[in-house]
Formats: structure tokens, sequence, C-alpha cells
């Protein structure tokens, strides 16, 4: 799974099954399907989703709520069929159900398939909270780990959009000779052999190697040079590089999806596969614990008023209580997303990491041996120093 390229990779035995029951199951899921995607996806407006509405409405009533609690506090708070419901009750279990929306879906599904997961213990906890009249606790619930998910997706959103802009690197057309005329293609249409015109100014839309032409290149963005490079008749350049002052055609080695720049965008979009260690841990932690917390909670619940004759109110809530403080869904968010957010800033950054578990390896390195220059420099240059001869004034130097 590619949380960030909103990818997942099926390998399937065709014997077994189809892609249509397996695209069928991930709908079941509650996940879609869809045949042609573009490869990073720009997602809409951070403000403009269903679930961040349904964040701020559950959190605007969950706070209106507590105003008006502080302000005139009730002090009887029963269940909702106890024939008893007051107003501030009533905008708690508003802020309840609107929050729960979110996830309401994925929970009922995890427990029809019984595969136990956060969104399954959430919705416990909220329907559990509501029943015995805890509608300030439902409340908080379903909005806190609403604002929890929200913020996991604005962190992911912020990984995409790094990569995003690697995408952005290479240009989106390319001027090429067909049957001795210029026409502008599409890049991913440039066949190899084809000849592409690139003018001062352009960018690359192909690995190639040039036939005509002479000119410097800025090639900082494949190969990390901070000074452009000369280029003429037989020497090699990458698609995304910028042609800076000279014209030149170059005939394409590579198609699209091939080029360097090519690579180091699949390479970044499949570094999440390669899971660190504590990413490994932390998954399979999650996979068992998750249904022993359930199962813990039940009994709980269950034991204590069937063998030992304890009130079932207290040891129903203190059951309902393990299932939410128990909830791993800070541990199971936050090391992916850590590792996808690093790998991505790194790559924005100009750094390849190949994946988590290289990432990982970092902490043990006490020695970095570096071997070029603008390696850690910043790779622009500038002027240190005027030294003028023959007389010439240092400012008239500047000048010139």
């Amino acid at each position: 799974i590619s949380v960030v390229g909103q990818k997942a990779t099926i390998h399937f035995d065709p014997a077994l099954t189809d892609a249509t029951r397996l695209a069928d199951t991930i709908r079941g899921a509650g996940y879609t399907v869809e045949v042609e995607a573009p490869p990073i996806a720009a997602n809409n407006s951070f403000w403009k989703d269903r679930e961040k509405l349904l964040t701020i409405l559950s959190g605007l009533f969950f706070f209106a709520a507590l105003t008006i609690e502080f302000l005139y506090p009730e002090t009887d708070h029963r269940p909702f069929w106890q024939g008893h419901l007051g107003p501030v009750d009533v905008l708690f279990l508003i802020a309840s159900l609107i929050g729960g929306l979110n996830f309401f879906p994925q929970g009922l599904r995890a427990l029809r398939r019984l595969s136990l997961d956060m969104d399954f213990l959430m919705t416990a906890a909220i329907f559990g909270a509501v029943f015995i009249g805890e509608y300030a606790e439902a409340a908080a619930i379903a909005f806190l780990f609403s604002t929890a998910e929200l913020l996991e997706d604005y962190a992911i959103d912020r990984a995409r959009h790094s990569l995003r802009a690697l995408v952005e690197l290479a240009p989106e057309t390319a001027v090429v000779r067909r049957d001795g005329r210029e026409q502008v293609v599409s890049a991913e249409e440039v066949s190899i052999g084809e000849i592409a015109l690139v003018r001062p100014g352009d960018k690359l839309p192909v690995d190639g190697v040039v036939t005509e032409g002479s000119s410097t290149i800025d090639q900082s963005t494949i190969t990390g040079e901070s000074m452009p490079v000369a280029r003429r008749t037989g020497d090699p350049v990458f698609a995304g590089t910028l042609n800076q002052e000279g014209y030149l055609e170059v005939e394409a080695t590579q198609v699209a999806g091939s080029t360097a720049l090519g690579r180091i965008i699949q390479m970044v979009e499949q570094a999440e596969e390669r899971r660190a260690p504590s990413e490994q841990f932390v998954r399979r932690f999650a996979r068992y614990y998750t249904p022993a917390v359930t199962l813990l909670a039940l009994a709980v619940i269950a034991v204590p008023p069937l063998f030992f004759a304890a009130p079932f109110h207290l040891w129903f809530v203190r059951g309902l209580t393990l299932l939410v403080i128990a909830c791993p869904c800070a541990l199971v968010i936050s090391t992916p997303v850590a590792v996808v957010s690093a790998i991505t800033s790194a790559a924005r950054n100009g750094v390849l990491i190949k994946g988590g578990i290289y990432l990982e390896a970092l902490a043990h390195v006490s020695v970095v041996a570096f071997d070029k220059t603008g390696t850690l420099t910043r790779g622009r240059p500038q002027v240190t120093d005027v030294l003028p001869l023959n007389g010439l004034p240092r400012d008239e130097v500047l000048r010139l």
C-alpha cells in the first residue's frame, strides 16, 4: 500500500481469482477503485472535504455544549431511554453523531468482517457512552478521534504535495520533429529514437543524447551539481533539467516512465513498501492488540457482574473506558506518517532515501563521508572576495 501515492499493488493468481472480484472486495471494504488514476492525484482543498466539515461541525456543537454547561450546569444526566434529555445533552449527542459519521461505517464494516480495528473501538465506545447517558464523553471521543484522523490526513497531504512537486519537474509537453514538421505532443508520447527540439529556457522532456547544437544545462534537479554543465553533440542529457542558452536537438533514449527523473519518482513512491523495523513491529502489534483489548473490555464488563455480583453500570462504564484509553491509534498513525513525511521532505530537498528501513538506519550512523563539492553547500555560487587588478576600482569591477 502506498498511502502517499494513493495506490495499492496487488499480486494474485489468475487461476484463483480475477481483477473484477478483487475490485469488488476492495469496494466492499469502503474504498474506491479507479481504472486509470493519475500518478500522484492532487487532492481537493483541505477544507472542501466531507470529513473535515463533519469534524468542524462536531467541534462547534461540542464546545457550544461545554460552554452552556459551564455557565448553566446541569446535574441530572441520564440515558435518553429513561425519558430525560436536556438541551446540553442534545448538543453533546449531535456532536457525537456528526463526528462519528467519519468512522461509523468503517467500524460497522470491521465488525461485520470480524476484523476489529480502531474504527470499531471508537464506534463501540461512542454507542456505549450514549447508551449509559455519558453524552459528553461520547462527543469528546467523536470529536478528538476525528481530529486525530484530520491531522493524519493533513500530514499525508503534505507528503503527497512534496511528491507531486517532484512529478511537476518534468515538462508535460515536448516539441518533436515528425514528417519534417515540428509538432507539440505529450512528453509521454515521445518514442525512443525520436528527435526532441529544446530551445533556450525549456526543460528537457526526455533522457537522450544531443545530436545537434551546444548549450549549458542546469542538472541540479538530477545530479545535485551546483554549476551548469556544458553539453554538445554526443553528450547525454536528462529529462527535467533546464536548457540555458543554446538550441539543442536531442534523440530520446528512454520513454517517459524510464527516465532518470521517472525512476527517482518511482523510488520515492515505492519507499513506503520498504518498512522500517519500527513500522513492521507496530503493524504486527496492532493486528493482535486490538482484538485482545476488545476481549479484555468485554471481560471487564461481564465478569464482575456475573461472578461477583458487582453493579453492572459501574463495570460497563469501566469496560468502555478501557476500550477508549487502550486504542492504539496514536501508535499506529505516528510511525508511518513520520517516515513518509521524512522521505518526501528529503526528496524535495534533493536527498533520496530508498525507504523507511534506510531512514531508521541513520540513527546508528556515526561518520558520514561526502565525495563531492556541492553536497554540503547550498549549490548557488556567491561572490566572496573582489580583488581588482591594474588599478581598476573595486566598485567598477562589481559593476562590470
